[in-house]
């Protein structure tokens, strides 16, 4: 790997570790709980096929849970969830 290239790998790690960061934020501080991708995308200003995937990655990680109207919710605002058992690698709905 060439010096160009490593600078330009970490630039696009960073890029996203501040993507998850501000969606971290946008659905923390969100009032009435979890939303939907399209909604984080405008409140950041980036496209919505970005925060799909980053979502993706965060419920995979277990960043982030995901119910099963397609909306997301930091760990602090979930909602009560009856059928609720996190995954091992994190907090996922149980899928029916």
């Amino acid at each position: 790997m060439t010096a160009d290239q490593a600078l330009a790998e970490a630039a696009q790690g960073a890029a996203k570790s501040e993507t998850r960061e501000a969606i971290m934020r946008v659905l923390e501080d969100a009032p009435h709980g979890g939303m939907k991708p399209s909604e984080i995308a405008a409140d950041l200003g980036i496209k919505p096929e970005i925060v799909r995937q980053r979502l993706h990655h965060m419920v995979r990680d277990g960043a982030v849970a995901k119910d099963s109207g397609g909306n997301y919710y930091h760990p602090s605002q979930l909602p009560p969830m009856p059928d609720f058992k996190p995954k091992a690698g994190g907090a996922q709905r149980a899928k029916s």
